[in-house]
């Protein structure tokens, strides 16, 4: 069975609400990959390709990407940051008074 089987199968199943909502969903993906050019749409990996999409050699591991990104900053970004912000992350996201 295809995906678009599938989804035919999965729509036919589904209440009027979801319906609904799945054609707005459906229709607002549609306009926004209007405005974007068709190079730049990537397809959702699904069971068949996640092993391709797994193994694909433009991709790259997070920790490269954040390394690369943090490369990139001056000095002067980390000054500003706690030292202690792993610690004590209840008090600087929730405003929770320091432990120590």
């Amino acid at each position: 069975m295809n995906a678009k089987e599938q989804l035919v199968k999965e729509i036919e199943q589904a209440d009027d609400s979801q319906v609904e909502y799945l054609l707005n969903l459906f229709l607002s993906m549609k306009k926004s990959a209007a405005v974007q050019s068709e190079s730049e749409v990537q397809p959702i990996s699904t069971d068949d390709n996640a092993e391709q999409a797994n193994t694909d050699r433009n991709s790259r591991p997070i920790w490269e990407l954040f390394n690369e990104f943090t490369e990139s900053l001056p000095p002067e970004a980390f000054e500003g940051l706690p030292v202690d912000g792993a610690a004590q992350h209840d008090h600087y996201l929730y405003g929770s008074p320091k432990r120590y």
